[in-house]
């Protein structure tokens, strides 16, 4: 993921980039031109942020449909295995349509050029797949590094909340028609495997963390809390390393010429 342009840069971070440097949540010290121009709201075409996360989407949805068009389908493990890899191909197709007004919808393996779709087209294709995936999803993932069920809904209530955005172009579209559904999906979640861990932890100050506060704490290892999780990716710092995630944002606080971090 860090190598050669366009694909240098994983999918994770272009996506933070793209969602947390054009807004006011962020203020970015690194040098780079394209982290600049976004941060200052100031990006054409030519970013190459822009057409990393393009790219780098796009290469993902091709690796799923070709899973999808070989994996075996025989048993129980199989099908879920090909539920997971349609959520996670419906996943990069959502951040697709959420950062272009056109986007290709590639569902089957093809070298032939993708068509380009609305958002509003797109926008069908997801919700239909994605009420699929509530009933092909394992009910409880398989393990902690996998999806279930309350992935694809969970998703589902992300795209109805912005669903007015999505077909503001589409023609029979009835605005705030979808709000319902967002809030049943969030229930669904909500009620679901993933019920928030509250421990009642207080510091020496008698300071007591919020559940909220408690989302962020480094215990997300430990069985008894990792059921909040939904989707995470593994990285332990050991067997699984990067210069992505954490790291990127660790990292993001320092500039050359700060007194080093072991002064």
């Amino acid at each position: 993921d860090l190598h050669s342009f366009p694909t240098r840069r994983s999918s994770d971070l272009l996506v933070w980039y793209c969602n947390e440097l054009t807004s006011d949540e962020a203020w970015w010290i690194w040098n780079d031109a394209e982290s600049k121009e976004m941060n200052t709201t100031n990006w054409t075409g030519t970013n190459t942020m822009i057409r990393a996360i393009y790219t780098r989407l796009n290469l993902n949805i091709k690796y799923c449909n070709h899973y999808l068009k070989y994996a075996s389908r025989e048993s129980v493990e199989d099908q879920n295995r090909i539920a997971e890899v349609r959520w996670i191909r419906a996943f990069h197709i959502f951040y697709l349509m959420d950062m272009y007004l056109y986007a290709p919808l590639i569902t089957e393996e093809s070298t032939d050029y993708p068509h380009f779709l609305p958002r509003h087209e797109i926008y069908a294709w997801l919700v239909n797949e994605l009420k699929d995936l509530t009933n092909e999803l394992p009910a409880t993932r398989v393990s902690k590094y996998r999806v279930g069920k309350s992935a694809a809904q969970l998703l589902l209530a992300r795209i109805y909340l912005n669903a007015d955005v999505y077909n503001a172009y589409n023609p029979n579209w009835v605005e705030k028609s979808a709000l319902q559904g967002a809030i049943d999906m969030s229930n669904e979640v909500i009620n679901g495997p993933h019920q928030l861990v509250t421990n009642n932890i207080t510091t020496d100050s008698n300071f007591v963390y919020t559940a909220y506060q408690q989302l962020f704490m480094g215990d997300n290892d430990r069985d008894d809390v990792i059921k909040e999780s939904i989707f995470q990716i593994y990285q332990d710092g050991l067997y699984a390393q990067s210069y992505a995630s954490s790291m990127m944002l660790i990292g993001a606080n320092r500039c050359q010429g700060m007194i080093a971090w072991t002064s």
